[in-house]
């Protein structure tokens, strides 16, 4: 069990999919555990998206904070982001990830026991410095334990120090 007042800090990424905000907020709210802080990367999203996006964020209880790049900037500023969050842990959502209610809680488990960054979907490279082929685990092929992993994608968890 981990300890409900560990502070996390959530970034959500919005590149192709900001229809799936309000989903996404709904999913960190009911969250086992409280986040402090969700930090919104919008990512090249035209200007006619952003009425719904203002819509859902002004609609969240969260304690939500935007940062916006008028054209797609890639993956990278997404992390450049946890430098300013303000929590112990981080959290980085794809816009394609609604995380289950024990997500958080299951992942800082995971992120103590093993002093690792946890994910929702690892790759295990099957030839060594070449990514593909690879076996995958997590999301569309659930698992039950805990698997070291080569790469994470579409969601990670750790700690913010490790940022620098």
């Amino acid at each position: 069990m981990v300890k409900k007042d560990i502070s996390v800090s959530v970034i959500l990424n919005v590149y192709k999919r900001p229809e799936t905000l309000q989903a996404q907020l709904e999913c960190i709210q009911n969250q086992s555990m409280k986040v402090d802080e969700v930090l919104v990367w919008l990512n090249g999203i035209p200007d006619n998206d952003m009425t719904l996006i203002d819509e859902v964020i002004n609609k969240s209880a969260l304690n939500v904070k935007t940062f916006r790049a008028s054209r797609n900037e890639g993956v990278w500023p997404r992390f450049l982001i946890g430098f300013l969050a303000k929590s112990e842990y981080l959290c980085l959502l794809d816009d394609d990830v609604a995380p289950g209610e024990l997500w958080l809680e299951n992942a800082i488990r995971c992120s103590k026991k093993f002093n690792a960054v946890c994910g929702t979907r690892g790759l295990i490279f099957r030839t060594k410095g070449k990514y593909f082929p690879f076996y995958h685990y997590g999301w569309g092929n659930p698992n039950e334990t805990d698997i070291e992993v080569d790469i994470i994608g579409h969601a990670w968890l750790f700690k913010r120090k490790w940022l620098y």
